[in-house]
């Protein structure tokens, strides 16, 4: 997020803005003073509006429809006002409705929207109008430099207001509130001073004054729920729901009130991912323990088998090997498919020449037996061979299938 102060009470490219970049909207993460064309590269922008180029004004706004709150507000104050309200930008306090008082924002249009020409030239969106300080419930006091000169700004519930303060030696002096400020409260109000205004700050307050950065204001302003892009500068609502899922995706990273959220999720992922880990890593003890008892047992039952690279494979086929020096037919030799194809040949089919070699039988059938080639095909295939047919002859050899547990001994 980058948030720029113009300098200046006039809108030009070549003006100089006060600028925070952050990435959390809490914390800057750097800041300076350049001219819109040499500003980070940031496409969205928030634009703060200096102190001394707003008024405020406490009404309270007669029930009427949206459409027409704008007239409405020209007519309540005209008399307040100082310049023709067709010139002001007006902007309603965040929640005001029609039948409630609250705080009405006044801003020079023609440098608002000038402004907003500059930054559009230069390829930034603008996701946001907020002033450099707003009335607030609490007394507050600070002094630092806009539109080039030293302004006093006095906040509290009455509202804001902004004197320019000579930095010369007689005026660096204890003195009276302005006019304008605000009443004084029981207590001592805080002061906030730039670097370069702090010793003049405690000099007018005779007291203790907090330094406040310009980036340090401009992150507290952003953090405002004003939005000054109202009436005809309101922004399309699109724009404005992406900036209030990017505003609470910000609260819910970095915001402080949300810290206890964080680490709870935080918390949940941790032993989530430890349950997993340890989850799998007990599988893998389980599937290393099978494959090492099915070694153990290929090379207890054969032990002329002395190099283990795929037990099952090596188990069936030293089955099948003993099998044939024991005179019994395995499950891929010729006696074998001769019973299978006597079971499959419902029909009496004849032979006319069967051929048997390596574990392949190629099967000739007799012209006129092609009604009962279906039933043979259909019983060898039930019975676990593959067999491809060409005509009357068959080919065919055993399907490959997972083996069995060995007997004698469990995987």
């Amino acid at each position: 997020m980058l948030i720029v102060l113009p300098g200046s009470d006039t809108a030009s490219p070549l003006t100089e803005l006060h600028w925070v970049q952050s990435r959390d909207g809490l914390h800057p993460s750097q800041q300076g003073q350049d001219p819109v064309s040499l500003l980070p590269p940031e496409t969205d922008v928030v634009l703060a509006v200096p102190a001394p180029l707003l008024s405020w004004h406490w009404v309270t706004l007669p029930a009427t429809g949206s459409a027409r709150v704008r007239q409405v507000l020209d007519g309540l104050l005209e008399d307040l006002l100082l310049a023709d309200p067709a010139t002001l930008h007006l902007a309603l306090q965040p929640g005001l409705v029609p039948g409630q008082a609250g705080w009405i924002c006044a801003c020079d249009k023609a440098w608002l929207t000038g402004w907003l020409d500059v930054l559009q030239a230069a390829g930034r969106r603008l996701v946001r109008i907020v002033p450099e300080v707003a009335p607030n419930a609490l007394h507050h006091h600070g002094l630092w430099s806009a539109l080039g000169q030293a302004w006093r700004v006095d906040t509290g519930p009455r509202g804001v207001c902004c004197t320019p303060v000579q930095r010369d030696d007689d005026a660096a002096t204890p003195q009276q509130a302005p006019a304008c400020a605000p009443a004084p409260s029981t207590d001592m109000p805080p002061w906030t001073a730039e670097p370069a205004l702090t010793a003049l700050a405690e000099r007018l307050s005779g007291q203790a004054a907090t330094v406040q950065t310009p980036g340090q204001r401009l992150l507290a302003a952003s953090q405002s729920a004003w939005d000054l892009a109202q009436f005809e500068l309101r922004q399309s609502a699109s724009i404005r729901q992406g900036q209030r899922l990017l505003q609470g995706m910000r609260a819910l990273a970095f915001g402080p009130a949300w810290r206890a959220v964080r680490l709870g999720l935080l918390a949940s992922v941790a032993v989530t991912t430890l349950g997993l880990v340890a989850a799998a890593w007990q599988a893998q003890r389980q599937i290393d323990g099978q494959t090492q008892r099915i070694r153990q047992l290929l090379t207890q039952t054969f032990p002329a088998v002395t190099l283990v690279l795929d037990a099952p494979l090596q188990m069936q086929r030293e089955v099948e090997r003993l099998q044939r020096a024991n005179g019994v037919a395995g499950p891929a030799d010729l006696e074998t498919f001769l019973m299978d194809f006597s079971a499959s040949a419902l029909s009496n089919v004849g032979v006319s020449a069967l051929i048997f070699e390596n574990g392949t039988v190629t099967l000739t059938l007799p012209p006129g037996s092609e009604a009962g080639q279906t039933d043979v095909v259909a019983g060898l295939q039930q019975r676990g061979w593959q067999v491809q047919q060409q005509a009357a002859v068959l080919t065919v050899r055993r399907a490959p299938s997972t083996p069995a547990a060995p007997v004698g001994g469990r995987p």
